[in-house]
């Protein structure tokens, strides 16, 4: 573990980006150590920074949590939530995903003078909504310091430009749990990002719908993943971010302040200064820099492969939330309350099974497919096994079965099940809420495409006769904590609800 900061450090620190929990500042200085580092620290709310005497002597992880990560130990065992967050990482979503695409990060002991002069000194950058939501958390005792994916690290004359992109793929299939309710049939229809896109709008969360489909980003075909990569580009929401040398020139960070990223002139504008970024990196006439850098993209996704293993992550969920929530029920041992409104009616049965499938929607592969080059704990290859998947998703409409024996048959599970369930679903929803970061470095210009063939970590544009040196990272993989599952399957009901007005056109 690295040594206790002090207050003073905090100059050599600045701003990059933040997400709900944590805020990430970039390290300007000159120790070795540090050099091409970001420093993860956590937020708290505002209304819980009054509380810290109360949230320190809790546990983590719930006794409820503690059984259901207990094949990793080290997760169980954590007392702090950075612990927690590298053990995570590290043990647990890690290894599904492919270790060398994650990074846990270093624990590093952090003092509160620290804290609140970082607190100080980047107040003024921050999003004013996210200064509102919440603060450093000064009771901190750590901080995890990990690489900035955005870069790759420079040796003395290195001074070659890199270019990233960061990704969030979102889920890249339609579900075909058969805990579906009939009166949400449309969830196997139409991707869970483009129904939240119309909750969302409503909600004047965001300005337009994004042209972006996670269906065409996961599909392995390369038409479909460059029109999904257009799509993120015409409309970045807060789904795509650009960065040159490690600062942001394309997309925002987050939240409302993305709204203006739907107008048609911010967009061109910002495009037409990429295109002038790009000049130093993408070696052809302008006005076709934006358009190779696309196809970079493509290309790097197609023979990578990254995304398939994310896809195996996301289907552990093979229950849906709408069969999750009845096992989250059993772990927390409390009557359910979904049970009594979740019982269809015949008629909405009847009308299910004129369900017709659009033709222009992929057929997912098979799961085990899918998994097949991954290495899963036992209790999680059992629970891909080909006779737990063919007892649990039998058919694309066997949910036209009894919606009251459904129930039944899910709270007669023992116990041990239930956790399993659960944790799947926690896990999968990790994966469906990650990001991607591909990072980009010109190689020398007598590296030739023959050359490129002998490394696993070379693409090469014939377009433009240039090899460039790639990594690819799955970051922002946050455990999902057990208290949510209710959010969880509130947010899918509206979700559902509000798309299915939307098509009715009874609300827009």
């Amino acid at each position: 573990m690295l040594s206790l900061f002090e207050a003073n450090n905090a100059e050599e620190w600045d701003y990059k980006g933040e997400g709900a929990a944590n805020v990430i500042v970039l390290y300007c200085g000159t120790l070795p150590n540090f050099v091409g580092k970001v420093l993860r620290v956590k937020k708290a709310p505002q209304k819980f920074l009054k509380d810290n005497h109360l949230r320190n002597k809790a546990p983590v992880l719930s006794v409820e949590e503690q059984s259901i990560w207990s094949d990793w130990q080290e997760v169980v065992a954590a007392n702090s939530k950075e612990i927690l967050a590298q053990a995570y990482v590290q043990h647990a979503i890690g290894p599904l995903l492919g270790s060398e695409y994650v990074d846990p990060g270093i624990l590093i002991r952090v003092s509160e003078g620290f804290l609140e002069a970082l607190e100080q000194k980047i107040s003024n950058k921050r999003p004013a909504w996210r200064i509102e939501a919440a603060k450093i958390d000064l009771q901190s005792d750590f901080a995890l310091i990990m690489s900035d994916h955005s870069l790759f690290l420079r040796g003395p004359n290195d001074t070659a430009p890199c270019i990233s992109i960061e990704i969030k793929p979102k889920c890249g299939f339609l579900p075909s749990s058969r805990f579906i309710s009939a009166e949400n049939h449309i969830k196997r229809l139409v991707s869970r990002f483009a129904m939240h896109q119309h909750l969302k709008f409503s909600q004047k969360e965001i300005s337009c719908i994004s042209k972006y489909s996670p269906l065409d980003l996961f599909s392995e075909s390369r038409d479909r993943i460059h029109r999904a990569i257009e799509g993120l580009f015409e409309t970045p929401q807060n789904n795509l971010r650009i960065f040159w040398n490690g600062s942001l020139v394309f997309g925002g960070l987050g939240g409302y302040a993305e709204q203006g990223l739907c107008n048609g002139p911010t967009i061109n504008s910002l495009a037409r200064e990429l295109e002038d970024t790009l000049k130093s990196v993408i070696l052809c006439q302008s006005g076709e820099r934006v358009a190779i850098f696309k196809d970079l993209v493509t290309e790097t996704l197609l023979r990578t492969r990254i995304l398939s293993h994310l896809l195996a992550v996301q289907k552990m969920d093979l229950y849906d939330i709408e069969g999750a929530i009845h096992a989250y029920f059993n772990v927390i041992q409390v009557p359910c309350h979904i049970c009594p409104h979740s019982v269809s009616e015949a008629g909405n049965l009847n009308e299910a099974e004129n369900i017709e499938i659009n033709p222009d929607e992929p057929i997912e592969k098979d799961m085990q497919e899918n998994n097949s080059d991954l290495h899963f704990p036992s209790s999680i290859t059992e629970s891909l096994s080909e006779e737990h998947m063919e007892k649990h998703t039998q058919g694309n409409f066997s949910y036209l079965h009894s919606s009251k024996n459904e129930c039944s048959h899910l709270h007669s599970l023992s116990i041990e099940e239930s956790r399993r369930i659960v944790r799947d679903f926690l896990l999968a929803t990790t994966a469906k809420d990650c990001s991607l970061m591909l990072t980009f470095q010109p190689m020398a210009h007598d590296f030739t495409e023959v050359n490129a063939l002998d490394r696993n970590d070379v693409i090469y544009m014939s377009s433009t006769k240039q090899a460039f040196h790639y990594k690819a990272t799955f970051i922002d993989l946050d455990l999902k904590r057990l208290k949510k599952m209710n959010h969880y399957y509130d947010l899918d009901q509206n979700i559902v609800n509000c798309y299915t007005r939307t098509r009715e056109g009874t609300t827009l």
